[in-house]
């Protein structure tokens, strides 16, 4: 019987996060951090991700046909953003003919928590005075989903965390509604633990796979969760 290569050495995956205003790219060596590149502020993936992306390759001496795994960032979070990274994930994964997996943006943010936090929510600014966010508790040492992705007003998303007991906030929501948090319910993450990293990114994609996970390349798209506003103006005319 043949058995895949990935299974009989370790595993090399790609992160790619591109959801915020710093993306970056990582490489990861069964769970282990190889390398990691973030992008300047402004939103600059476009420019700098695939320069990133070989220099890390380059640094690590791995040809970018030795990897073994794509993972990449699909929301919700800016959709220019989200487009280009989506884009050279897929990409990449039809050049090189490996696998590929889509991770939700608040997944990856999760992962910024302390590991003693029981409750995490993430929030990230959806514009129009709303977050995105989701609620995750500690379970066997991963965050496990408690509710479905949640496009919500942060006034309402207090109240319905508030009886939690302590919940640890972090994302960059934090930004413009951190006095709507302030409280003994609830501890807000420092600024460093606000950005998605594709280190994060590499890891939840891989531990899909290994779960016996993988996307469609072809059907794999941004999870925006509505659409921009200059969509939404369109179809009300």
């Amino acid at each position: 019987m043949c058995v895949p290569s990935f299974f009989t050495r370790k595993m090399k995956v790609i992160g790619i996060e591109t959801s915020g205003e710093i993306g970056s790219v990582a490489l990861l060596s069964e769970g282990r951090l190889l390398a990691e590149r973030y992008f300047e502020k402004g939103l600059r993936h476009g420019r700098e991700l695939v320069p990133s992306l070989k220099e890390i390759l380059g640094e690590q001496d791995i040809e970018i046909n030795g990897i073994d795994l794509i993972s990449v960032s699909i929301g919700p979070g800016s959709y220019t953003g989200l487009r280009v990274g989506v884009m050279a994930a897929k990409t990449l994964a039809f050049a090189v003919r490996k696998p590929l997996i889509g991770v939700p943006t608040l997944d990856v943010l999760a992962e910024n928590a302390p590991e003693e936090a029981e409750y995490v929510a993430p929030i990230v600014d959806a514009k129009r005075n709303e977050v995105y966010t989701c609620l995750y508790q500690k379970s066997h040492q991963r965050r496990t989903r408690l509710w479905n992705f949640l496009v919500i007003k942060p006034v309402e998303l207090r109240e319905r965390l508030k009886t939690l007991g302590e919940v640890f906030i972090l994302g960059d929501g934090l930004r413009i509604y951190s006095k709507i948090f302030e409280g003994k319910e609830f501890m807000m993450g420092p600024e460093e633990t606000w950005t998605a990293r594709a280190s994060n990114v590499a890891l939840l994609g891989e531990r899909e796979f290994k779960g016996g996970r993988k996307d469609d390349p072809i059907g794999l798209v941004p999870m925006y969760l509505r659409p921009p506003a200059a969509i939404e103006k369109l179809e009300k005319k």
